[in-house]
């Protein structure tokens, strides 16, 4: 998967959960249970965004050695490589 596919896989996976979650707390009638609905949700929020980061990283180190000359110096335009994976 390539960097622009997994970030947009990612973003509709959270546009979705967002969605989840305001339906949870508009049909919640408990306060501590929105509380706790709004708790677990920046907290996984914030765990996706941390494992996304990393399986960003991960695709940008598998690609950038596709663009770069023997000498360390990015590979001119026309010689740059697309990774197939």
């Amino acid at each position: 998967m390539d960097l622009m596919e997994e970030w947009t896989s990612f973003i509709a996976r959270r546009v979705r959960q967002d969605a989840r979650i305001m339906h949870e707390m508009l049909h919640s009638r408990d306060p501590a249970q929105v509380q706790k609905i709004q708790s677990a949700f920046f907290q996984r929020a914030v765990d996706e965004y941390q494992q996304e980061a990393a399986r960003l990283n991960a695709i940008l180190r598998n690609t950038s050695h596709l663009n770069v000359e023997p000498d360390g110096n990015p590979a001119p335009e026309e010689n740059r490589k697309v990774d197939a994976a």
